[in-house]
């Protein structure tokens, strides 16, 4: 019943949030997909359509990320023999065809060096997908779900958020060296969560950890903790960046508010130009998560 209900709403939720989209041709391409209920869904970039890509089935989703081409790694609570476990799975973006691979509560893949770097909860592991052997190799032993964040740096580097006897600091991990090194200036101006990774400047995009009246003030910040500059994104508003879009220079982020009379939960959709710092409201009243991944194609 609960799940013929979802789909229900499902049906009447999507042609709405259809309708509200943003002028015919954006000047942006690819597609971004993130998760709505047990629906992976897929945003045109350039009319702003949504698509359902497939249902999850019975699984909280909670996070995706990129796995090669046309794949994506999925953090998952599901049930395995009545039982329900976080786990670590694939999905072909092609064909549907998903498959477990290891418990554990976050992963994201390293394309320099072959290899998925994941986290079971109390223990970061990395493993080779490229050479056949698939042995873990632990990382790093921490306490139940100290690890908060994972930012992947193109190529063979991760930025890990740890929360460690409630204070929060920032880490680099080499996968060439194996090699985890605190990242000290860098946690003294940034806050990992809702961070993106800027290749094109070779900066991180981050919300600044003192800000006021709950709006992040974002800045590109090295992994120093050197400050190149502020982004200059629309007064008043509060932001969370989503992804980066390679190769167009733009960065996707959620606006987030309330509104007046109902106080209901409201998001909308920009892409700030890392190079002109121009801001463009691509939709209103859409809401794609905090976990988005974006495909050029």
């Amino acid at each position: 019943m609960r799940a013929r209900l979802h789909t229900i709403l499902f049906l009447v939720w999507l042609p709405m949030l259809a309708a509200c989209g943003p002028p015919e041709d954006s000047g942006y391409r690819g597609s971004l997909y993130f998760i709505q209920g047990s629906y992976l869904m897929r945003y045109n970039l350039r009319d702003g359509g949504l698509s359902a890509v497939t249902n999850l089935g019975n699984k909280q989703i909670r996070e995706i990320s990129p796995f090669g081409e046309d794949r994506l790694l999925i953090s998952e609570t599901a049930s395995v023999n009545r039982k329900r476990v976080a786990q670590i799975s694939w999905m072909d973006l092609d064909t549907g065809q998903t498959e477990a691979l290891y418990p554990g509560v976050r992963a994201r893949y390293l394309p320099g060096a072959g290899a998925i770097v994941y986290d079971d909860g109390r223990r970061l592991y990395s493993i080779s997908v490229v050479d056949g052997t698939e042995v873990n190799t632990l990382l790093l032993a921490h306490r139940l779900n100290e690890v908060t964040a994972m930012v992947a740096i193109p190529g063979d580097r991760l930025l890990l958020g740890i929360r460690q006897a409630g204070v929060a600091e920032i880490q680099l991990f080499d996968l060439q060296t194996n090699q985890i090194d605190r990242l000290d200036g860098l946690t003294r101006v940034c806050r990992l969560d809702g961070a993106a990774w800027i290749g094109e400047e070779g900066r991180l995009a981050c919300p600044i950890r003192a800000s006021r009246n709950g709006e992040a003030s974002y800045v590109l910040a090295d992994l120093a903790g050197v400050v190149d500059r502020k982004l200059n994104l629309p007064e008043g508003k509060s932001f969370a960046a989503l992804t980066f879009l390679e190769g167009q220079g733009a960065l996707i982020l959620k606006e987030r508010w309330k509104s007046r009379f109902n106080e209901q939960k409201r998001a909308a959709l920009w892409a700030h130009d890392i190079s002109s710092g121009e801001n463009v409201r691509l939709s209103e009243y859409k809401n794609l998560g905090s976990s988005v991944v974006y495909d050029e194609h």
